[in-house]
């Protein structure tokens, strides 16, 4: 027997950066997707055009639309999370300058805006007479696809 001490493994639910395991298999967090899974994919309750309302962080309270979903668990969202970058004159004649980029956040971070009820609302899918699966607001009942 070893008096050597054991490795602790670190399990956690926080969302974490993406990472390729042996095996090539992408490992996310598990607070995103089932573990174990072999194909990992993010679901989300967001999709590209919806209207959004942030309700954590700086930007919190803004009322804007999803730009982009990404597989990683995180949104491009309009006017949320500028970020300032420096750019340098390129040579002798050009002008640096300014540029403010909108950088992605967390999923978690935002809840679909109900226009009719003026509110952010949760997500319930619903399958229609018809067989299609569509996205339903909690608060109202309006069909959000």
């Amino acid at each position: 027997m070893s008096n050597s001490p054991k490795k602790l493994k670190r399990y956690t639910k926080a969302a974490i950066k993406p990472f390729v395991k042996k095996g090539s298999k992408l490992v996310l967090s598990r607070a995103l997707n089932k573990v174990g899974a072999s194909n990992p994919r993010v679901k989300s309750h967001v999709k590209t055009g919806d209207e959004v309302v942030v309700i954590s962080g700086s930007d919190k309270g803004k009322i804007t639309k999803v730009l982009e979903v990404f597989q990683d668990g995180k949104i491009l969202v309009e006017g949320v999370n500028i970020k300032i970058k420096h750019k340098k004159a390129a040579g002798p004649g050009s002008e640096g300058e300014i540029i403010k980029l909108e950088t992605p956040i967390f999923a978690s971070k935002v809840m679909v805006w109900d226009e009719k009820a003026k509110k952010a609302t949760r997500i319930a899918k619903k399958i229609q007479a018809d067989g299609v699966k569509v996205r339903v607001s909690k608060v109202s009942g309006d069909n959000l696809d």
